[in-house]
């Protein structure tokens, strides 16, 4: 760009075009204030800027993702193309706004713009984010009244929305119908099939592609390792590893936290530490498998001081970190250490979600140490969330603790009223208190506002030879038993 500029300084006259190249260069390099100073020069100079003009501006401000600057160039434009409607819609998606998307979309139509596969592109992405169906089935319906529809970059977007909403079956039907598939489409149908736990067609899909000579990229090898680690199966992880190893991408960051991700799953955590130890390039996410796989390995020692080692070389977690160390503490019932952890919280950078609290406050709760539970209680931001009462709720009815009991109760009644679960756990603290009268009462409450707890049943499973329970047998089994006298 310092060159350019020189070229732009020592022409002997320039027009709108040369002004457009320079700021639309300064954008593509991320250098908006300049593009903009430079937009100011243009204006200055007496030259009146056209629509390139702004969608130069639109796109640099898209790339420095300062979208409400771009909404202010679109609006200069008194007939928007196309192409400037794209630019504006990539920059919405880009922010992940992509309800915003979408209504944009409406207006693009209303204004008789005709979308391009750009535009269907986009919109499919935000309908694979959202996972709304029926807007994704417009769009493939608009696809094919504009001929669309056979375009590889479509139907690879149609794919991955149909998986991501849970229709792989129509995913699969776009897939078959598509005549020039490349590795994109190949990816995207390799990944579908594995987020529906379709993981042995994933991998005969695998096998299809590598016949037809097509090579796999990072983003394949990440897909069919998830598939090794739902399945599980070592020996084909195993062999994926060997193969990103052939194709040189082993050193891949992506990969590698897939990898991480399968041994542990398959409860290898040797062979998971010694691939972390080998891996040149970590990110977050590489570190988060490794403590989430201690911790549901069942080594949350090693969990936490693996958390500690992060600690010290400076790795910042965020907030599925604190997740994993705070179960960790929990299942070694270390209440002080999660309270360490859990204080320090905010000068990690990590902001406490809904997760942190109900961990900490189950933790607490076990422990009998309901009043520190009361006290993160009254701090939280999140006191209309179920999910903390019924933890609290679960706390004291193993300590008996009718009157913090009471409270969780309530709060539980007037958030989420038709669930039977408060009424049955209040009436059992009752009954071990050995108030029956309040127990009988809360068993009255809950008829005469009809609701009704789900009816259990028993079973056993011969294949595992275990014995399933619920809280109370069916009619038919109780029904068994009295007949036999058991």
């Amino acid at each position: 760009m310092h060159e350019a500029l020189l070229v732009f300084h020592s022409l002997p006259s320039v027009n709108v075009v040369s002004w457009n190249i320079l700021i639309a260069g300064f954008g593509q390099v991320k250098e908006l204030k300049i593009a903009m100073s430079i937009f100011g020069l243009m204006q200055k100079s007496g030259f009146e800027p056209n629509e390139v003009t702004y969608t130069s501006l639109l796109s640099a401000c898209v790339k420095s993702r300062d979208i409400k600057s771009a909404h202010q160039m679109f609006n200069n434009i008194p007939e928007p193309s196309v192409t400037t409607w794209n630019a504006l819609l990539s920059g919405y998606c880009q922010e992940e706004l992509h309800k915003t998307s979408i209504n944009l979309f409406r207006i693009m139509q209303f204004a008789n713009v005709c979308p391009d596969r750009t535009t269907l592109v986009l919109l499919l992405s935000c309908c694979s984010e959202m996972e709304t169906l029926e807007f994704g089935k417009e769009i493939h319906s608009i696809s094919i009244r504009l001929m669309l529809d056979s375009d590889r970059f479509v139907s690879s977007g149609l794919i991955d929305m149909y998986a991501n909403c849970a229709c792989i079956d129509l995913a699969k039907k776009v897939f078959e119908r598509m005549t020039d598939r490349d590795l994109v489409a190949w990816n995207s149908m390799i990944s579908g099939l594995t987020l529906s736990n379709l993981n042995k067609e994933a991998f005969i899909l695998f096998k299809q592609m590598k016949e037809l000579d097509l090579a796999p990229t990072d983003y394949t090898f990440a897909s069919i390792i998830n598939s090794c680690s739902k399945l599980p199966s070592l020996p084909q992880g195993m062999q994926m590893q060997a193969q990103t190893m052939k194709y040189g991408y082993i050193n891949d960051v992506y990969v590698g936290t897939a990898l991480i991700d399968m041994y542990t799953k398959c409860g290898d955590m040797k062979s998971a530490q010694l691939f972390f130890d080998c891996m040149l390039i970590k990110n977050i996410i590489s570190w988060n498998e490794m403590i989430h796989g201690y911790t549901q390995s069942g080594y949350c020692e090693e969990a936490l001081d693996f958390f500690d080692h992060k600690l010290e070389r400076e790795q910042k977690p965020d907030s599925f970190t604190l997740t994993s160390v705070l179960t960790s503490c929990s299942r070694l019932g270390s209440v002080d250490r999660a309270m360490q952890y859990f204080n320090c919280m905010t000068d990690l950078g990590v902001k406490p979600i809904i997760d942190h609290y109900a961990c900490i406050i189950d933790l607490l709760g076990r422990a009998g140490r309901f009043k520190e539970a009361e006290k993160v209680i009254e701090d939280m931001p999140y006191k209309d969330d179920p999910i903390v009462w019924e933890v609290l709720l679960s706390a004291c009815a193993i300590h008996n603790n009718s009157h913090l009991g009471e409270h969780a109760a309530e709060n539980l009644l007037r958030l989420v009223p038709l669930n039977p679960s408060p009424y049955i756990i209040l009436a059992n603290i009752y009954s071990g208190l050995g108030r029956y009268y309040d127990a009988v009462a809360v068993r009255e409450l809950m008829d005469r506002r009809r609701v009704v707890k789900g009816g259990g049943c028993s079973w056993v499973d011969g294949r595992v030879g275990a014995i399933q329970c619920s809280y109370r047998p069916s009619q038919d089994l109780e029904r068994a038993c009295v007949q036999s006298g058991a």
